[in-house]
């Protein structure tokens, strides 16, 4: 099982490279630099980083259609790949509500506007000239002048069973968010060779990758207070069928969104238990976090893509969690 882990870049470009620096020599398999909010352009640090490193993989994760034009993702990301002989990849996902409205940004159905995307840029890699339109995004014979080198790779990121079937028909993988539970894991693939199976491809053809917030320490009640309210909010934003997969009460589900939608904070343990949080999250030792990715690894997960959330960098020091776990990680996988 491979090691991502996502940060966000809210600070120097400079810090970011020099984080990068240290992943990589600790042996992380991969980097993420996400396309949310208004920090740090992705493109431009992922290209920083590229430059100064020589081994880690670089992922954007995660951009969308509607605030970025394929177009324009699609030279970027080819621009990042100058730096790299192995794929980079282009993670894309429905993009953050607030972040459209500010921009005004179209709206359109996600699966199918994704599928128009990844399509699009598949051909443009190809050196062909691409003519598409939907609610979205329109292109007229738009076409590179350079092509890379190597072709990017595209990860779709979703909680919806018909994005998983999707892509499983057209993408290179799958960014599963805030599944912590094998079995549900194991349903979630499921959907996703429904896809491969329609477009006569390979489970080897589709990296899974089990995106989660992972927090090890000594203390669990003070982790998981840490990221309760951003689980009460995910749960509000994550499809009906994932919560059922993971066992969520429909009640409770209930009145978790009906707080978070009239944003009554702070969400409190009696509402968002420890037991709910652990469904969506990891958390624990390092060893605890270990055996429970491992676990998602034998359901199918390919690599674990460790993701950040504003609270968990306010209470602790985000990369260090992260590389604690590595290494901790790195010595019992390869058991």
């Amino acid at each position: 099982m491979k090691f991502s882990y996502c940060t966000i870049p809210n600070r120097s470009t400079k810090t970011l490279v020099d984080i990068a620096l240290k992943s990589e020599q600790a042996g992380v398999d991969l980097l993420w630099i996400p396309d949310e909010e208004f920090y740090r352009d992705p493109f431009a640090v992922l290209a920083a980083i590229g430059a100064k490193t020589n081994k880690i993989s670089l992922g954007l994760g995660i951009t969308n259609p509607y605030t970025r034009h394929p177009v324009q993702v699609a030279r970027a990301m080819a621009t990042v790949q100058d730096y790299r002989d192995e794929p980079v990849i282009v993670g894309i996902g429905a993009g953050l509500k607030h972040t459209r409205a500010a921009l005004a940004a179209p709206d359109g159905k996600f699966v199918d506007v994704t599928r128009d995307a990844i399509l699009a840029m598949k051909r443009l890699f190809a050196g062909e000239s691409v003519s598409v339109a939907n609610s979205v995004f329109k292109m007229e014979d738009a076409k590179l002048n350079f092509l890379p080198h190597v072709t990017p790779k595209f990860y779709v990121a979703s909680t919806h069973p018909d994005a998983f079937r999707m892509a499983g028909e057209v993408a290179d993988g799958v960014i599963v968010g805030n599944v912590g539970e094998p079995e549900a894991m194991r349903e979630v693939i499921r959907f996703v060779d429904e896809g491969l199976k329609a477009s006569g491809r390979k489970r080897e053809d589709v990296t899974i990758v089990a995106w989660n917030m992972v927090l090890h320490g000594d203390d669990v009640d003070q982790l998981a207070d840490i990221i309760r309210e951003m689980i009460a909010r995910t749960i509000t934003a994550s499809h009906s069928k994932i919560r059922t997969l993971l066992g969520l009460d429909p009640a409770q589900v209930e009145t978790i969104v009906a707080r978070v939608k009239a944003k009554q904070f702070p969400i409190e343990r009696e509402l968002v238990p420890n037991d709910l949080v652990a469904k969506m999250a990891i958390l624990g030792s390092a060893e605890e976090c270990t055996r429970r990715l491992a676990a998602l690894h034998e359901a199918g997960a390919d690599m674990v893509g460790v993701r950040p959330a504003g609270a968990i960098l306010k209470a602790l020091d985000y990369e260090g969690n992260v590389l604690g776990l590595h290494n901790v990680f790195k010595g019992v996988m390869k058991r």
